[in-house]
């Protein structure tokens, strides 16, 4: 039997939250700063949800949440693509550096892998941006590997395939 437990996070629009696979209890939830939280864009527990207290997190509204399989944190973000190193106490912004890309990330994967293997899906309002984004070297360079022709303005989605490396599915919108 499952036993279900409210908890009040301030009300908002709360878009993302997930557990670490790396320290028992740690969960990171994430959203609009318009509402959510009474302004705060990243909340984090360390006792598995029962208390909240804000990230020291500068980005904008959160879209997506990620830990790779060694505890490494990434969070997309309305302005950019921001990681942490330790377990979301802070975070530092990726630089996508001069590939014409958005700095709104809308959807963030790690390879399970391979930590270092980092997909960024962008929201590309042109249609003619790069709306996905590659680094091999844990966030530090990136190349675009949007579909030649694009196949949709925002990238909304990543799932990497944990049993054949090297699938990848992204969803477009």
């Amino acid at each position: 039997q499952i036993t279900w437990e409210a908890v009040d996070l301030g009300g908002g629009a709360l878009r993302d939250v997930l557990a670490s696979p790396t320290r028992a209890g740690l969960v990171l939830a994430g959203g609009d700063p318009a509402s959510f939280f009474f302004g705060d864009r990243l909340h984090r527990s360390t006792d598995a949800g029962e208390t909240w207290t804000p990230a020291a997190f500068g980005g904008g509204a959160v879209e997506e949440l990620e830990f790779d399989c060694a505890g490494t944190a990434y969070a997309a973000a309305q302005d950019g693509l921001w990681r942490s190193v330790d377990d979301g106490v802070t975070w530092t912004r990726l630089f996508f550096g001069p590939v014409g890309a958005s700095s709104f990330v809308s959807a963030v994967a790690v390879d399970p892998s391979d930590v270092q293997q980092v997909w960024a899906g962008l929201d590309a309002p042109s249609g003619a941006a790069p709306s996905l984004l590659r680094s091999t070297d844990g966030g530090a360079t990136w190349t675009n590997v949007t579909q030649p022709g694009g196949v949709g303005n925002r990238c909304v989605r990543i799932a990497l395939d944990p049993l054949t490396p090297g699938i990848v599915v992204a969803l477009f919108d």
